[in-house]
Order: C-alpha cells, then sequence, then structure tokens
C-alpha cells in the first residue's frame, strides 16, 4: 500500500473511532436518563447553530427539534441545503446562543476559521458537552 493511501485510511480510521466514541457516551448519558437539551437550557442556551452535518449533526438536529431549543441553522462547508436550513460555511448570525461543532476532528480548524471571519459567538464542541453531562 502507498504511504498515501495508508494515510488517508488511517485518517478515515481516526474519524470514525471518533464519531463512535461520541455516539457511545452520548449512549450513556440517555440511558442514566440526562438530556443534552436539559444541558443546554441550564447553560443558557436558547438558540444555537449546528456546525457539521454528517452522523452526529444530523442526529443533534433531531433531538433538538424534539426540545425547547431552537435550531436556527446548520452549517456544513460539504453541504448546500438541507433540512430547510441554509448551509454556509462561515456564517456570522446574531442572535444565536452558541455554535455547536459536531465533528472533533477539525474542531481546532473550524472554530479558528469562524474566529477568523470575526464571529463573536460562543463555540462549543459537542463532545465537550457530553462529557459535561
Amino acid at each position: 500500500m502507498q504511504d498515501f493511501e495508508r494515510k488517508e485510511l488511517e485518517t478515515v480510521i481516526i474519524k470514525d473511532n471518533l464519531i463512535i466514541e461520541s455516539l457511545e457516551q452520548w449512549v450513556l448519558i440517555s440511558h442514566e436518563g440526562k438530556e443534552l437539551s436539559r444541558l443546554f437550557s441550564e447553560m443558557g442556551y436558547k438558540t444555537v447553530a449546528i456546525y457539521g452535518y454528517g452522523h452526529l449533526g444530523k442526529l443533534l438536529e433531531r433531538i433538538l427539534k424534539n426540545s425547547d431549543i431552537e435550531v436556527a441553522c446548520v452549517m456544513d462547508i460539504k453541504h448546500e441545503e438541507t433540512e430547510g436550513y441554509y448551509i454556509q460555511p462561515n456564517p456570522i448570525f446574531p442572535g444565536i446562543d452558541v455554535i455547536v461543532v459536531t465533528n472533533a476532528f477539525y474542531y481546532e480548524d473550524i472554530r479558528n476559521q469562524l474566529q477568523n471571519a470575526d464571529c463573536k459567538t460562543e463555540i462549543r464542541l459537542l463532545d465537550e458537552l457530553l462529557f459535561q453531562l
């Protein structure tokens, strides 16, 4: 196997493992009766933006739809439009309490990208919130 193919395969494995770890934690907290939407309310988050519309972003959006937390938008650089939300890579929206980044692998890059675009909204990694419960 060529070095490039091996590195690409290793990256995919790392990304998939991060998703599995997130889902494992999510299942554990759900089994304990803890809800992410309740944590959001306790932290004063009423309106959120989800950054990343892969497996975790879609799950988060579905769960929050059934709560008091409003999902104002979903952001993902790989999608143009989905589920009625306009998707764009660098939005700065007023009235959003927090941007929840669902992709741990790219979190640093996404946070830096948003901050460089003069985004003043709080930016949180989904995993941090899950492990906070």
